[in-house]
């Protein structure tokens, strides 16, 4: 992998001839050097294209924004960090991060349930009267938690899986009423 540098808009003192005159250009923060000429000096072109058969790859903010073979069909941001990769390297896709020289797929949090208290209750069988059943099983079984957790599942809005209640709801529901039901009890809400 090289790093060819950092680069950013500017305009340069003569447009070249032939270019129009909302023509971007680039250069390096480090020498100054026009990412036209350079990239003439540095890859092999035939009839304007890029034959060099390494792939180029643009980052910005860490994050891989456009990857090319030819490096005049980049889609390039104002400012970004050129990377050219060499045949060993493995070929990153849009949005992995450079980490340490080494492009890596981004994390990807789980996603995070939310069941609504409407639904969680409204998924629960009251029996005949609306006071027994499921109903009932779980108001018992948190009588035997400690008052803070009975608080906020009693004022609870929603119930989310990145919660720390949630681990006891999935092994009430559970133990209560097996995995089954406990899933359709605690699914998301729509």
């Amino acid at each position: 992998m090289k790093n060819r540098g950092v680069w950013e808009t500017y305009v340069p003192d003569e447009i070249p001839f032939g270019m129009p005159a909302n023509a971007l250009f680039w250069q390096r923060q480090s020498d100054g050097a026009d990412l036209y000429a350079w990239r003439q000096l540095f890859y092999e072109f035939v009839k304007g294209a890029d034959t060099s058969g390494t792939t180029k790859v643009a980052v910005v903010d860490g994050f891989a924004s456009c990857i090319s073979a030819d490096v005049s069909m980049l889609s390039l941001p104002s400012q970004f960090e050129l990377i050219e990769l060499e045949d060993s390297d493995a070929v990153p896709q849009l949005g992995w991060l450079l980490v340490d020289g080494e492009f890596q797929p981004p994390i990807v949090p789980e996603p995070v349930t939310t069941v609504y208290a409407v639904d969680f209750w409204t998924r629960l069988d009251g029996g005949e009267d609306g006071n027994s059943g499921e109903v009932a099983q779980v108001l018992a079984a948190m009588e035997q938690q400690p008052i803070k957790t009975r608080k906020i599942f009693d004022t609870a809005n929603s119930f989310r899986s990145d919660h720390e209640l949630w681990p006891l709801l999935q092994q009430l529901a559970t133990s209560l009423f097996g995995e089954e039901r406990a899933d359709e009890i605690l699914a998301p809400s729509a």
